[in-house]
């Protein structure tokens, strides 16, 4: 098989906000009152430096530059976050990529959230010490147990043992636990969990597909994994989310109806800011935004050359992977088909030295291959379980993460894809400022020219009463007897009726005045304008940071898939050779047996000889 690796990504210099520190200030009642003691995740980052495996010398190269985006980058450079793609201090540095993972760096600062994450610390830093990092000894499920809850329905417990504490939590807490940390961190790869039931075991067997021994210690296995995995993560292994779940004085029940838990959207795709409010800042900063409509390719953002090369290796590895598990599958299940043959085969050995009893060495021979047969047909057994345990099980595991990484990468797409949605409107909203702008200044200008030098306008003519004249043709003058009193002024409404009868007035002089009416529009576009510069602006920061999360998540896989490929190896050799080992040392007790078998030619021989020496006696 061609080795496919996901190419090395050079994580940006900037350090990374994903790590879970708040939980200092969370729990401060629980944590000692000094700010220079360290944990022992300190030598987890000493650690990660010293099993990194060789990776590539340089990583690939920049793409061209974003769009310039001022508000944007007005952000990052207010907020300390990473540059954006295509800026040059991202290029190649050998101490940046070599570098160990930054969050195990700022875990080192990080005070124990609880004494949960004191144990782990403490089992993490003894690993280490001993030499095994990584180790799968971190957590352990030492026994699947039938228990029954107060209601009578029995379900399966998993005993889980770290340190001194043991726990018994069922499937179904383990489905919550990996469904709460995917709508936490969206930007983050989540180890994979076994399935409960497969649809063929139910078919197949409907009565006892929950009782199944094999399904059920597969499954411990893949938890158990499933656990250290999470424990020897730089982010998840500090989040208090799993300390709760390892917590033997909480109920995991009481964990998820924590304010943190309850307050965070059903689903990352519905994820904001606001939502994630009560919730750690990395979540926050790793929502996912809200569904767009389609963009006009002009004010899309270019991608960013490293995460198409990512996605390209994903499609090639998600491929050989499939293939290599399908081809491990079907020799495994040839395996289990040959035992079958070669018990078969022994039994007919066995029957064969029963009945010849002419020929004892012949017999004794037959019986000797029969028990090679035999010893072959179980190690053949256990040949096919131990691939099936030591390899399909982690070829289906990468399976499922190659799944996750086109997720997360579906992820940044939808980060990037709301920035350009963003910037286009930015765009589009500083265009129609512009020509609100130009609008005005023209309409001034007319005014300008237009305007006398007297500073009021002609009043209007008072309106007179038409006169009659009289029998005798005189005009008579008017008097102030025939003139009408002047109107009082009515008294203004108050209450509702007065603020109803203010705003009409106002709407009337705004429709009145064209004047009025541009400078409304300008102050509102000027607003909206402020608005969306803010949005864009953070909208960048948080498509910039999850980019970074991505990064330095990817390069977190690729060390743990180089680690787990080799172990994968060397199980697969180890075993092949102990298979091999068990069947040579047997079938040469048989051939020492069949040797034994005398010739006929052999036996005359041998009785004339005898006969000859009798004779010479004689």
């Amino acid at each position: 098989m061609e080795a496919i690796a996901i190419p090395e990504l050079a994580p940006r210099h900037h350090t990374d906000h994903a790590n879970p520190g708040r939980h200092v200030a969370e729990h401060a009642a629980h944590a000692p009152a000094t700010t220079n003691q360290t944990t022992p995740v300190t030598a987890a980052a000493t650690a990660d430096n010293a099993v990194r495996e060789s990776r590539p010398d340089s990583s690939l190269s920049q793409g061209p530059s974003d769009p310039d985006l001022s508000t944007a980058s007005a952000s990052w450079a207010a907020d300390g976050a990473p540059p954006p793609p295509g800026d040059p201090t991202l290029q190649t540095d050998p101490n940046v990529v070599h570098a160990p993972d930054p969050r195990f760096m700022e875990a080192t600062v990080t005070l124990p959230c609880c004494s949960v994450a004191t144990v782990l610390d403490a089992l993490r830093h003894d690993l280490i010490t001993a030499g095994e990092p990584y180790s799968g000894r971190l957590v352990r499920i030492l026994d699947a147990q039938k228990v029954t809850d107060g209601a009578g329905f029995a379900f399966t417990a998993y005993l889980i043992r770290y340190g001194d504490t043991e726990i018994r939590r069922r499937y179904s807490d383990f489905y919550s636990l990996r469904k709460c940390l995917l709508r936490m961190y969206p930007a983050l790869l989540i180890p994979p969990i076994p399935e409960k039931h497969s649809f063929a075991n139910y078919a197949t067997q409907p009565a006892s597909a929950k009782d199944d021994p094999v399904i059920i210690a597969r499954r411990q296995r893949r938890l158990q994994g499933f656990l250290n995995r999470l424990a020897w993560h730089p982010t998840l292994g500090a989040d208090h989310l799993v300390h709760g779940f390892l917590s033997a004085t909480v109920s995991w029940n009481d964990t998820l109806r924590s304010a943190k838990v309850t307050t965070m959207p059903s689903s990352p795709s519905k994820s904001s800011k606001s939502a994630h409010a009560s919730t750690s800042a990395p979540a926050a900063a790793l929502a996912r935004p809200r569904t767009l409509m389609p963009l006009d390719n002009a004010h899309q953002l270019r991608p960013d050359p490293r995460f198409v090369d990512v996605q390209v290796f994903t499609d090639k590895f998600a491929h050989q992977i499939a293939s290599v598990a399908r081809h491990h599958g079907r020799l495994v299940r040839r395996y289990v088909e040959l035992h079958r043959e070669y018990a078969e085969l022994a039994s007919v050995y066995c029957t064969l030295s029963l009945e010849d009893d002419a020929a004892p060495a012949v017999a004794a021979a037959m019986e000797r291959i029969g028990l090679a047969l035999d010893t072959m047909t179980a190690t053949t057994l256990q040949l096919s379980h131990q691939l099936d345990e030591k390899v399909d099980e982690s070829l289906f595991e990468y399976g499922q993460y190659a799944h996750d990484i086109k997720t997360i990468l579906k992820f940044h797409h939808e980060q990037y894809s709301a920035l350009s949605h963003a910037a286009a409107a930015l765009q589009n909203k500083r265009a129609q400022l512009e020509q609100l702008e130009r609008a005005d200044e023209a309409a001034n200008r007319i005014a300008a020219a237009l305007s006398t030098p007297e500073d009021s306008a002609p009043l209007s003519p008072t309106p007179t009463r038409a006169l009659s004249p009289t029998r005798d043709g005189a005009v008579p003058l008017p008097s102030a007897v025939d003139q009408p009193p002047p109107p009082s002024p009515a008294p203004p409404p108050r209450g509702l009726l007065g603020t109803l009868s203010a705003l009409l007035a106002a709407l009337l002089g705004q429709r009145d005045s064209p004047t009025t009416a541009r400078v409304h529009q300008l102050a509102q576009a000027r607003e909206l304008l402020a608005q969306l510069e803010d949005q864009t602006g953070a909208r960048a920061h948080e498509a910039q940071h999850a980019s970074h999360t991505i990064l330095l998540e990817l390069n977190w896989f690729q060390r743990q898939k180089v680690r787990d490929l080799k172990a994968l190896l060397v199980h697969m050799a180890t075993i092949h050779a102990q298979y091999a080992r068990k069947n040579l040392a047997v079938w040469k007790h048989a051939k020492d047996e069949i040797c034994k078998i005398p010739l006929p030619d052999q036996e005359d021989q041998d009785q004339n000889q005898k006969n000859k020496l009798n004779q010479d006696d004689s």
